[in-house]
């Protein structure tokens, strides 16, 4: 018989006897993107956002013991759910995006194919419109208002299938159309977004974070329960949230039920059924009585053990460690010297633990931060060494190495040393500079050096992350004993960010900086790499001095583990010794959180002020700023506050005209711009209500640690 797989649906055959030909064809991977649809207050109307599906469609055809295959094309298409049903209403095809072919002679009994496929999002847009104002219909018909479907964000799902057209010599079969389950598909997840010329609808779920916990539970031989711990944030307290669990693969769990607490927040843990057999995937949360989804949640799996086995988990061992001179330089005594070492090491995971690493250099502590290790993956620990030359005779110098590894409450477990010679060298004439007018040479008219240094600024808070904001590239040029003019020029890749004139005086230098701000995601990017230059170029134009820097950074997890002490990390403690601290029973206190603004944020309906992290006693600095036309104006007025104390303030939104996009800074007091942090929000297109209730007493800030009580 015919063999029909998810996705088949609209398969033209030959007739002609019963058990002749066979066919299956389904989406074997897609990207699926996320889409935003807006609305125009009465329906929804395009789709603003979201890449193009990408994906690989895998088929077969087979003309039997008599045929021979002819011809067979493929193509993607996208469905809407049948909601009272459970499978697909309505499919469209979008042949312009698959692939066909022709056999001749001799043709081939069985074809097995894969192709990749794209579909832009101007081609698969007006689907997810249609599914948007399909799911709006449902609403209406279950009596809910057009202001009310269309004033908040809504979450549907449109099914990603493929189709099939085929033709074959000798018998072959006639199908009957099949009918497939809509959660059979992979899907395209769509945002129908709230309408801004409608009064909003309060957003019950601001935040939804999930991990799945790395060692699975034996339930039974060969089978086993992962556990999930999530947490969801909500501006209303005491709500109730349903949600299920949904897998990539398309399988959900039973609706779960939860309650926020009166401070809108709520953390849980619930068991998921991974099967047996070894398996990885992703997980996330999906709302049903809200419009929401968290982050994706990766996961591995060994069921194949009994319950009685005892899973090893051993500490990371350390396999790599080297330090490797940058592109900075200095002159010293006529010679070019190297000044900065890039510090590299490596650790090879052997279990799901956790723990501290430091590396030394010369002695130098350059390196102090917590891993989590998982079994076969490499962790990578990179550090900066600066290089003094001063006194130096010989133009040589040795730098000795160490990296330290310990266990979550401090004992070393692992040590690993390296050394290092480096070395200065004499100028050379640079043959890229003979076409400079009389020829250029390294010593003619050259800087005395040329150095790039990085900081970062600021803080982002995403859900379960800090990342830092913002790069600043602080670029220094000093002249030799004669003046230099030139331009400096700073780099973050190929991308330009800043030029410079510069002109100095004999045995003068001065920075040059710029900044570049980090973008970040908490599902797909918490850690980059990027690289930066500097270039000098002399007042003829020729560069003559390149710096380059290639500098890691990583958002941090809000977790409660600390570090444990000097005794294993910072100490001269060997392997396998107990630390002094985990023997006294010494705490190690959880590092303090950074500063982040919780509100105003988004569209706001009240003017207040809440802060988390920071210190609950301290004074900040408070500036309101109108942003029109990609520009910012600091808006200064009697009724806004300057100044506010601990976590929680409040404002008037009266007070905010001019516009509707607005952006808050806040800056502690006694600190200097570095520790300012900024968030924008939007005011409705209906001037809010200016509330005026009595203050009320700050609550404590209130921090969901994802993990923290597994």
């Amino acid at each position: 018989m015919g063999v029909l797989l998810a996705g088949a649906l609209g398969a033209v055959c030959t007739a002609g006897p019963a058990q002749a030909d066979t066919w299956d064809v389904e989406v074997k991977s897609v990207n699926s993107p996320t889409v935003v649809v807006e609305s125009n207050g009465n329906e929804y109307t395009d789709a603003v956002s979201g890449s193009s599906l990408h994906g690989t469609i895998a088929l077969m055809v087979d003309a039997g013991w008599s045929g021979r295959v002819e011809f067979w094309s493929a193509w993607p298409r996208l469905g809407i759910s049948k909601q009272q049903s459970g499978y697909v209403a309505v499919w469209g095809n979008f042949k312009t995006s698959g692939a066909d072919k022709t056999y001749n002679s001799p043709r081939p009994k069985k074809v097995t194919e894969e192709f990749d496929f794209t579909i832009p999002r101007a081609d698969y847009g007006s689907t997810a419109v249609v599914a948007c104002n399909t799911h709006a219909q449902r609403l209406q018909e279950q009596g809910m208002s057009k202001s009310e479907i269309l004033g908040s964000d809504r979450w549907v799902q449109v099914a990603i299938g493929a189709g099939i057209n085929y033709n074959t010599t000798g018998a072959s079969n006639d199908l009957p159309a099949e009918v497939e389950a809509f959660e059979s598909f992979k899907k395209l997840n769509v945002i129908c977004q709230a309408s801004e010329s409608l009064e909003p609808v309060a957003q019950a779920i601001t935040g939804a974070y999930l991990n799945v916990k790395p060692v699975t539970k034996i339930v039974a031989q060969g089978t086993c329960d992962l556990e999930l711990s999530g947490s969801l944030v909500s501006d209303l307290p005491n709500t109730q949230v349903k949600f299920v669990y949904v897998d990539d693969k398309g399988k959900k769990s039973d609706v779960k039920t939860v309650v926020t607490g009166g401070d809108g927040e709520v953390a849980f843990k619930h068991d998921y059924p991974a099967g047996n057999g070894q398996k990885s995937g992703k997980i996330r949360m999906v709302g049903q009585s809200h419009a929401f989804f968290s982050n994706w949640s990766n996961y591995e799996t060994d069921c194949t053990k009994n319950p009685g086995d005892k899973v090893s988990l051993l500490p990371p061992k350390a396999t790599h460690l080297e330090g490797i001179a940058t592109a900075d330089t200095v002159m010293y005594r006529g010679r070019i010297c190297p000044t900065t070492v890039k510090i590299w090491g490596i650790l090879e995971g052997r279990g799901e633990v956790s723990g501290g690493v430091a590396i030394f250099a010369g002695n130098q502590l350059k390196v102090l931060k917590q891993y989590q290790a998982e079994d076969g993956k490499q962790i990578v620990i990179q550090g900066e060494h600066t290089l003094s030359w001063e006194g130096n005779q010989t133009g040589q110098q040795n730098v000795s190495y160490r990296m330290n590894v310990t266990n979550a409450v401090g004992d070393l477990v692992d040590q690993l040393e390296a050394a290092q010679n480096f070395e200065c060298k004499k100028p050379e004439v640079n043959a890229q500079f003979d076409n400079a007018p009389g020829g250029i040479a390294s010593n003619d008219n050259l800087p005395k050096s040329v150095t790039l240094s990085l900081s970062t600024l600021g803080q982002k808070k995403l859900p379960g992350w800090v990342c830092p904001a913002k790069v600043r590239l602080h670029g220094n040029v000093m002249s030799d004993d004669q003046p230099l003019s030139g331009t400096a020029v700073l780099y973050v890749g190929e991308t330009f960010i800043k030029e410079h004139d510069v002109e100095l005086e004999a045995n003068w230098g001065h920075n040059y900086d710029a900044e570049h701000e980090l973008s970040w995601n908490a599902a797909t990017q918490t850690e980059q790499t990027l690289d930066f230059t500097l270039k000098f170029a002399n007042e003829h134009n020729y560069v003559v001095k390149t710096v380059k820097k290639t500098e890691s950074f990583a958002c941090q997890k809000i977790s409660t583990t600390g570090i444990a002490g000097a005794g294993g990390l910072t100490g001269g403690q060997k392997p396998g010794q107990a630390s002094q601290q985990a023997a006294t029973g010494v705490l190690v206190q959880p590092q303090a959180l950074p500063l982040a603004i919780m509100a105003p944020k988004g569209t706001v309906r009240k003017g207040e002020i809440r802060l988390t992290g920071g210190k609950p006693t301290a004074t900040y600095k408070l500036s309101f700023f109108r942003k029109s036309g990609g520009k910012v104006t600091q808006v200064s007025s009697a009724q806004l506050p300057k100044q506010m104390k601990g976590m929680n303030a409040s404002f008037p939104l009266a007070a905010l005209s001019g516009g509707r996009s607005w952006q808050l800074r806040v800056c502690p007091v006694g600190k200097g711009p570095a520790a300012c942090e900024t968030s924008d929000f939007r005011i409705p297109l209906i001037g809010a209500k200016q509330e005026k209730a009595a203050p009320a007493k700050p609550k404590a800030t209130v921090v969901i640690v994802p993990g923290a009580l597994n």
